[in-house]
């Protein structure tokens, strides 16, 4: 914990206290590239602390699961990390996806805790469906405050950072282009009149395949799509999209 930034470690410190309440189910906003990793490796290790416990980190990619194996290998191991379904047998830890649990219909009451990551993609039904257990505390981990859909929407939201609060504070050099990019592109839309911004939006129509965007915005009959690129923004007609 000693060499987590002043934010991480107390995020780090309201996931643990979260793991001691009484609450069910809460949610953290913070935006990509401050860190997560590590305070989801510093929580857990607070939480495993002379307990008998398991936890489940699901995350929508396998990279992001194989990101976090490495954290935990080079933090502690206690009696290993899991990094399949079918491997989990006795672990403290198991990562996997989001994915290979609906796959498998893995029941999620048998473990203590569960942290979502990127959980700002449980929005289907599909997703929503993995969340239960009678007794599993389920902690989503979003990227931004306008993010939280369906199933962590009515969450106590127990904390929150983003890339405008690190540059507050005096953080620099440790964020990618990205989230730069993303923080004055939804701050200049606001500004020029957008609302009901969104991000992470499946676009299409029936006559092509669809596709997601990273930003959408709406001012009067038009859309701004913005997509991963960021080279260019297009202008839509909102008749000539379907959103899902």
């Amino acid at each position: 914990m000693d060499n987590l930034r002043g934010y991480q470690q107390k995020a780090a410190r309201v996931i643990y206290d979260f793991f001691n309440s009484n609450e069910k189910k809460a949610k953290i906003y913070l935006s990509t590239g401050l860190g997560r990793t590590a305070i989801i490796v510093s929580s857990i290790q607070l939480i495993l602390q002379n307990r008998n416990v398991s936890v489940a980190i699901l995350s929508p990619k396998r990279i992001l699961c194989e990101q976090l194996q490495a954290a935990f290998t080079n933090s502690f191991v206690n009696n290993g990390v899991a990094m399949h379904l079918h491997e989990f047998k006795g672990q403290e830890i198991l990562i996997t996806t989001y994915q290979e649990v609906i796959k498998t219909k893995f029941d999620l009451g048998v473990v203590d805790i569960v942290i979502c990551n990127d959980a700002q993609f449980l929005k289907t039904d599909s997703y929503i469906s993995l969340l239960g257990g009678s007794r599993t505390k389920f902690l989503g981990i979003l990227q931004n405050n306008e993010s939280s859909k369906e199933w962590f929407s009515v969450a106590k939201c127990l904390f929150s950072y983003t890339v405008a609060d690190a540059l507050r504070d005096g953080y620099s050099g440790y964020f990618s282009e990205r989230d730069f990019i993303q923080q004055f592109l939804i701050l200049l839309l606001k500004k020029y009149g957008f609302n009901n911004i969104l991000q992470e939006v499946k676009l299409g129509n029936k006559n092509s395949n669809s596709y997601r965007a990273d930003i959408v915005a709406k001012k009067g009959t038009s859309d701004v799509v913005i997509r991963q690129s960021y080279i260019g923004i297009y202008m839509f007609h909102k008749q000539s999209l379907v959103m899902h």
